[in-house]
C-alpha cells in the first residue's frame, strides 16, 4: 500500500474489496507529543474518532480507498478540540501525499494529458488541474525588445473564441500562447 514508512504508528489495518473498489480501514496508535493548538497545553483527552475517507491510488485498475479512523482531542485546560497528525493528507486533503506525487511524476512525460492522468489515477480531471497548478509553477519566457502580438481562431463554442499568440519579432520564437487577449492586456497594466 506504500505505507511503509509508517507502519510503526499503525495500531490496526484490516481491508474489504467489491468489483473495482478496495477499502483499507487504518486506525493509529496514539500519539503523546500532541499540543493544543491554542494554549499549547499538554493536557488533553479524547474526544470522539471521526472517520476520514482519503482517496489512495495505488492501482490502476482499481479504486483504493483509506477510511482513517482519525482520533479528536479535546483539551482540557482550554476545551478546544483538535485532530491527530494525519500521515497521508495534508489538514483537510481527501487525496494521499503517494497519489499526488504519482499524478505529478505521471505529468512528467509531456505526451500524457491531464483528461489521461485522472482517468489512470481515478481522479477528476479538475483534480489533475489543481495538482499541477498547486505544486508547479512553470518558468516564463522573458520578453523580448520588439513583441508581436496576434489573435488566431480556436473554437466558436469557447467563451473566448481567439486565442492569443506573444511572438519575438527578431527570432520569431513563440514566447506564449494565452487563451484570451483580455488575459493579455489584464496583466499588462499591472
Amino acid at each position: 500500500m506504500e505505507i511503509e514508512d509508517i507502519r510503526n504508528i499503525i495500531d490496526k489495518i484490516d481491508s474489504t474489496s467489491s468489483g473495482n473498489e478496495a477499502i483499507f480501514y487504518i486506525k493509529l496508535l496514539k500519539q503523546n507529543n500532541l499540543e493544543c493548538p491554542i494554549c499549547t497545553s499538554k493536557d488533553y483527552t479524547v474526544h470522539d474518532y471521526v472517520d476520514k475517507r482519503i482517496k489512495h491510488s495505488i492501482s490502476t485498475n482499481r479504486k483504493i480507498f483509506i477510511i482513517l479512523k482519525h482520533r479528536r482531542y479535546r483539551c482540557k485546560i482550554c476545551n478546544k478540540r483538535f485532530f491527530e497528525n494525519d500521515p497521508f493528507t495534508i489538514k483537510k486533503d481527501k487525496i494521499s501525499h503517494y497519489t499526488k506525487l504519482s499524478i505529478l511524476e505521471h505529468l512528467k512525460n509531456p505526451s500524457n494529458t491531464f483528461t489521461s492522468t485522472a482517468n489512470l489515477f481515478n481522479v477528476t480531471s479538475k483534480t489533475v488541474v489543481n495538482i499541477f497548478d498547486q505544486y508547479v509553477s512553470p518558468d516564463r519566457n522573458r520578453l523580448p525588445k520588439y513583441l508581436c502580438v496576434d489573435e488566431f481562431h480556436v473554437s466558436k463554442r469557447s467563451k473566448h473564441p481567439y486565442a492569443c499568440l506573444l511572438l519575438d519579432f527578431k527570432t520569431k520564437r513563440i514566447i506564449d500562447v494565452l487563451k484570451t487577449r483580455h488575459i493579455c492586456l489584464s496583466t499588462s497594466r499591472l
